[in-house]
């Protein structure tokens, strides 16, 4: 698997388990997307999994440097009626930008 962080490159789900305090957790990351209803395909794997498997919470990250794009995201993701976390990524750069 190729990671990076432009269009079409993570377009792959990866996971890891681990284990804390006798439970199993499995982290599970998709590829990036900024829309649950786009065509690529990021957006398609990305839709699939939220839509066809059971999850307790999604960890999204969004970065603080285009808050407007990644919360449009946010917003659908809410639509899921599941646990969200919201994690800010990139906010060096967008203190240093103002």
């Amino acid at each position: 698997m190729k990671v990076g962080n432009f269009s079409g490159v993570t377009i792959e789900k990866a996971s890891a388990k681990t284990f804390y305090k006798n439970y199993e957790f499995e982290v599970i990351d998709l590829p990036g997307t900024y829309s649950l209803d786009g065509y690529s395909e990021e957006e398609k794997i990305t839709r699939h999994f939220l839509n066809q498997n059971d999850y307790d919470v999604i960890v999204n990250v969004l970065d603080a440097t285009n808050l407007e794009r990644n919360l449009i995201l946010s917003v659908e993701l809410l639509s899921l009626n599941k646990k969200m976390l919201l994690a800010l990524n990139m906010c060096d750069e967008a203190k240093k930008e103002g």
